[in-house]
């Protein structure tokens, strides 16, 4: 039996939810559940990365906000735009890409890429909340997707391959 913590199936059942509106390739729009889910992922992914990386036991996220939030396929979604950073309230890029399970309430797959590489606390660069390079860096990351040096990468379970 799988253990899954109570944020992880919070997220997968209001991800599930989202997802089951909406037709692949369709952006996610705000609502309740994601809301609902965003808060969830707020403590999901730092517990992911903290197994990795001990900077992380000691950080957590505040907050989203997405330049792109989409659905991939039936259980799966992508995330692209910037997380806040709980310590000092600072945005830095993130990347999400998961899948949920279509059984039970538990995310199957994911892979999470956070944080610019710098000279910040944590080896990110940072930038405060409320500044005015705000919203600039939330759609610089979606033409920057893969030429960030991201400070963190982490995997969990494995993708589907389309045949």
């Amino acid at each position: 039996m799988k253990m899954t913590s109570k944020p992880e199936e919070t997220a997968s059942r209001c991800l599930r939810t989202i997802l089951g509106m909406i037709s692949a390739g369709s952006a996610i729009e705000e609502s309740g559940h994601f809301s609902g889910f965003q808060s969830a992922m707020e403590r999901v992914i730092p517990s992911i990365l903290e197994g990795e990386y001990p900077w992380w036991r000691y950080e957590s996220l505040d907050a989203f906000r997405f330049a792109v939030a989409r659905k991939l396929g039936p259980e799966e979604a992508e995330f692209i735009g910037l997380c806040l950073l709980i310590s000092d309230q600072t945005w830095t890029p993130l990347h999400l890409r998961l899948r949920i399970s279509s059984q039970s309430d538990y995310i199957e797959w994911l892979e999470c890429r956070i944080g610019e590489s710098g000279s910040g606390a944590g080896g990110m660069i940072r930038t405060p909340y409320g500044s005015s390079l705000e919203t600039k860096l939330l759609y610089s990351v979606v033409n920057r997707l893969d030429s960030i040096t991201w400070a963190y990468t982490i995997t969990r379970g494995a993708p589907q391959h389309a045949a």
